[in-house]
Order: structure tokens, then C-alpha cells, then sequence
């Protein structure tokens, strides 16, 4: 091969470890299965038993328990609405960038009804895509007077210092 060609590529589909473990694992299941005659609910609990799926441990519904309430999601470990201390200064850097403009709104009704003049939004320097977002927020607010980038040793241009009426 000379330098300048290209290598060649083989596009071959490559199973991962997980999946061959997993794909011989069922063949294992079903030779058994057809072996002893079982039926396929039994395949399936084997899945779900090999995937960690909740087994159903009562089959007939005698169980009085309340079901499961469909609205609470288990992968979210404050399932209850976290209450934060307004202070007068607020860090969107945990914040996700779609909620950037609820949270600001949210945050700065609460500061106005809590009776602060000045509050600090730091949205951080980046390439000042979330300085805008917060700043379209705040002209459009009708008890916002002015704002400004902040001072040096309190954030320069990652901050922003509001003038609420």
C-alpha cells in the first residue's frame, strides 16, 4: 500500500461481549425449553429474572396492597418539589439550558415578592449564550429597573448584578 491510498475498511457488524453472552444465554433457555416441553411464559421469566425485571409473586391478584402509583417515577430520588432558600444570588450551572428561562422567572418573582432590590444571576462567561437568555428575561420583566455585568471579584462578565423597583 502506498501512502497516499486509503486503508481498507471492513463493515462488518460487531456484536458486543454483552450481547453473545446474552444471545447464547436465550439458545441455552430455549434448547432447554424445547427439551423439557416448557412453554414460552417460562422463557420469559427467565428474561426477566436474568435482566433483574420484578417477578410477579402474586400471580392471582390476591395481594391487598394499593398498586403502584403510575404518576412517581422510581429513577428520580427527589419524587417531592425541592424547596431552595431565595438568597440574592442565584447559579445556573445546575441548571439544564432549556430551563434556564422558567428558573430565572421563577427566581425572580420570588426575590420581588420577598422584597430584595439587588440580586446577582450567575449564568457564567462561556460564549454568552445563557448571558442573553438571562438578559431577554430581564427586559421583558416589568420590576426589573436595570442590569449590569458584574464586578471583577463577583464574576465579571459571568454574572449579572439586576436593579429590581
Amino acid at each position: 500500500m502506498l501512502g497516499f491510498e486509503r486503508p481498507r475498511v471492513y463493515k462488518r457488524p460487531v456484536a458486543s461481549v454483552k450481547n453473545r453472552h446474552f444471545r447464547k444465554w436465550i439458545q441455552s433457555v430455549m434448547r432447554h425449553n424445547r427439551k423439557s416441553g416448557s412453554s414460552q411464559a417460562n422463557l420469559l421469566d427467565h428474561i426477566k429474572r436474568f435482566l433483574g425485571g420484578p417477578m410477579d409473586s402474586d400471580p392471582d391478584n390476591t395481594d391487598l396492597e394499593s398498586p403502584p402509583d403510575d404518576n412517581v417515577d422510581p429513577y428520580n430520588p427527589f419524587p417531592e418539589p425541592v424547596t431552595i432558600e431565595i438568597t440574592d444570588v442565584i447559579d445556573l450551572h445546575t441548571i439544564q439550558p432549556k430551563d434556564v428561562t422558567r428558573v430565572v422567572e421563577e427566581y425572580l418573582e420570588q426575590v420581588h415578592q420577598a422584597g430584595f432590590r439587588s440580586v446577582r444571576i450567575i449564568h457564567g462567561k462561556g460564549i454568552g449564550v445563557q448571558r442573553e437568555t438571562v438578559r431577554t428575561v430581564l427586559a421583558r420583566t416589568s420590576f426589573v429597573d436595570t442590569w449590569t455585568d458584574a464586578p471583577p471579584d463577583a464574576g465579571g462578565l459571568g454574572a449579572t448584578i439586576v436593579q429590581l423597583l
